[in-house]
């Protein structure tokens, strides 16, 4: 499936949240009386505490990701109206670098790299 068909279909409604099993860790999102399992991280050889923090890593970056999007998309015109108004240098970052970034970043969440 294309970046674009899956920005197309869309995706399960968040937030997702984690349940522990005898076989690793389900992520389920809806309703807690009818919860759909979107995935699954199962105990492999890492360790029960690397499969853990990789189930709630990918809950926290699903459940963050509309926020982050957002943030971001609100903060690339000031941030691009001051790089071009000429505003000093100061940030541990250079402001050209900083909008490649961010342009970056809304992009790959949007899953459509050519919109930017």
């Amino acid at each position: 499936m294309s970046a674009q068909n899956i920005a197309e279909v869309g995706h399960t409604r968040t937030p997702w949240r984690l349940e522990s099993g005898p076989g690793g860790y389900a992520i389920k999102a809806g309703h807690i009386c009818q919860p759909v399992t979107v995935g699954y991280v199962a105990h492999t050889n890492q360790g029960a505490r690397v499969e853990e923090a990789n189930a709630r890593f990918i809950c926290r970056a699903v459940n963050s990701h509309a926020d982050l999007l957002a943030a971001l998309e609100a903060a690339l015109p000031i941030i691009a109206s001051d790089y071009e108004a000429g505003a000093p240098q100061f940030q541990p970052v250079a402001p050209d670098r900083a909008l490649q970034m961010i342009r970056a970043a809304i992009a790959k969440a949007r899953a459509n790299p050519e919109t930017l």
